[in-house]
């Protein structure tokens, strides 16, 4: 039973103030891909060393990367 009512409690606050849900919710997205931008920003120092071939093929994935990283991180 008190599983509904904070579930309930935390949808009306959500219904609330709209803003400050989507803020919760898009606050740890952002921390997420922030961090994976960073790793990406490493990674591509070192695959650098490799050559320019190795650059365009990370910076083509690197989209698709993106895309799901957000889909999973905003399901989940």
């Amino acid at each position: 039973v008190e599983i509904n009512s904070k579930s309930e409690s935390r949808l009306g606050s959500f219904l609330d103030n709209p803003s400050k849900a989507l803020w919760t919710l898009a606050i740890p997205i952002m921390f997420g891909m922030g961090i994976h931008t960073l790793y990406n920003i490493v990674d591509m120092m070192f695959i650098g060393r490799l050559g320019g071939n190795a650059i365009a093929g990370i910076a083509f994935n690197m989209p698709v990367f993106f895309l799901m990283l957000g889909l999973t991180m905003g399901l989940g």
